[in-house]
């Protein structure tokens, strides 16, 4: 539909000089160009949410929020197009189911961690069951036994760096994070002083380097942060890796043992990182 919509002008000039403009009769140029603004979108979230070497959960719900406000009925859109909106949109209800993994991924990325566009009780839910999954993966004895070793004198000197507000343009991520009142109270607990501290995160981070560099300030968040974001949003990587399995494992390479194939896997995937 992309390629009708970028050649459309060429094959028109082309058979008008062929008195042939008839072939085009039945192609709605408006309507392609509507589709194909309408359609990329969702290549952009489908591209985004199938990475293979960074973190993907944190992203599901700000592009559904995002694909669902698409699909919203605008004054100028062609019938054909309303009624494909309205069947893209009942598609998302049925086929994407928000859990509470997402919406904990969502806030332990520093952009969007006040969850301005959500309601207030969906906000407090997500705090609490923040807290609980802490406590659930025992996080809190992991990190009394761990932080014994280290000192924080780490959180006085991460205060004083300079402060970094960019954020990349029409990022989804920023664009979900709504309006952000950072306000600073150290007598909070950690999820608490994490949402109220003014913390940077530049377009130079990487989401687990970020949290590992403030390990220290968020110790507990950040082994959680590790744990959530090692699940993908979707299962696009695995089966990926399936179908590289399936080349690998050809007739003259049957006898090849398991773990010499998860190394020429592993090398194959993560070459690049």
């Amino acid at each position: 539909m992309e390629s009708i919509s970028i050649s459309y002008q060429k094959c028109e000039d082309l058979l008008l000089d062929r008195n042939e403009t008839y072939y085009l009769d039945d192609i709605d140029r408006k309507l392609i160009l509507a589709l194909v603004k309408f359609l990329s979108l969702f290549k952009t979230a489908s591209e985004q949410l199938s990475a293979d070497t960074t973190p993907t959960l944190h992203l599901v719900v700000p592009w559904f929020t995002k694909l669902k406000n698409s699909c919203e009925q605008k004054v100028d859109d062609p019938l054909l197009l309303i009624q494909f909106k309205i069947a893209v949109s009942k598609m998302l209800d049925e086929k994407i189911y928000l859990t509470s993994l997402h919406y904990i991924a969502t806030f332990l990325y520093p952009v969007t961690k006040k969850l301005s566009t959500l309601n207030n009780k969906l906000r407090n839910e997500i705090y609490a069951d923040t807290r609980k999954i802490i406590k659930t993966l025992g996080i809190q004895q992991e990190n009394r036994s761990t932080m014994s070793t280290k000192t924080i004198d780490v959180v006085n000197n991460s205060r004083k760096k300079k402060k970094n507000d960019f954020f990349m343009g029409d990022d989804v991520m920023q664009e979900f994070a709504g309006e952000i009142d950072e306000d600073c109270d150290d007598n909070l607990d950690e999820i608490d002083r994490y949402i109220n501290t003014k913390l940077s995160f530049s377009k130079d981070d990487t989401l687990l380097g970020w949290w590992n560099k403030h390990s220290l300030i968020f110790p507990q968040l950040s082994l959680l942060a590790k744990s959530i974001f090692a699940i993908p949003a979707s299962s696009a990587t695995s089966e990926r890796i399936f179908s590289s399995a399936g080349r690998i494992l050809e007739k003259r390479r049957q006898s090849l043992k398991p773990g010499v194939v998860d190394d020429i896997l592993m090398i194959r995937n993560f070459r690049e990182i």
